[in-house]
């Protein structure tokens, strides 16, 4: 069960950081094309 938690954990870990890369991704563009 724990590898069963520890692969949950790791996927909501990449989602954030999936997240976080499509903002900067977004906040970068609209400065440029600010």
């Amino acid at each position: 069960m724990f590898v069963y938690r520890l692969f949950m954990f790791n996927l909501h870990y990449l989602a954030q950081i999936k997240q976080n890369y499509t903002d900067f991704k977004h906040r970068q563009s609209m400065l440029l094309h600010a």
